[in-house]
């Protein structure tokens, strides 16, 4: 069911690309958050597909990569500044806790669409086994 393989993949990539931008403030190293942007282009190609494979996760979708966007370019940003020495002390605590919420904000949407495509993937499978059920005590009724 690719829909709830994407939604899964998403949110593992979400945490990578979370971990990658800290290890980039920790060390110093513009190169791990350079890294980072293979998963943020990962989770938007997975969101698109989404999109497609599912219209009725359009609109979700349309949330979930505007939030994804935000948080990206504001951390992506605040690494930056770290690594750079350009950091705003007096500003930063302020605009970092705003991104942390907006990151929980899009950790609570993606795990949203992962719940409710696991809920379709389960009733999917359920109708399958009824109506295979089904079918076989039609063929025993009719031997």
């Amino acid at each position: 069911y690719p829909t709830l393989e994407l939604t899964t993949v998403n949110l593992g990539s979400l945490l990578l690309m979370e971990q990658q931008i800290n290890s980039s403030v920790t060390t110093g190293d513009a190169q791990v958050l350079a890294d980072s942007a293979a998963h943020y282009e990962q989770i938007r190609k997975n969101l698109a597909q989404l999109s497609s494979l599912s219209s009725d996760l359009s609109s979700q979708v349309k949330v979930i990569d505007d939030q994804l966007q935000t948080w990206y370019s504001t951390a992506t940003r605040i690494a930056e500044s770290f690594i750079n020495s350009t950091v705003n002390l007096e500003q930063v605590g302020a605009e970092a806790s705003a991104n942390a919420e907006r990151l929980q904000n899009l950790r609570d949407s993606l795990a949203t669409m992962k719940s409710e495509t696991a809920k379709r993937f389960n009733e999917s499978i359920s109708e399958t086994v009824e109506s295979s059920q089904a079918a076989a005590q039609i063929a025993l009724a009719i031997a």
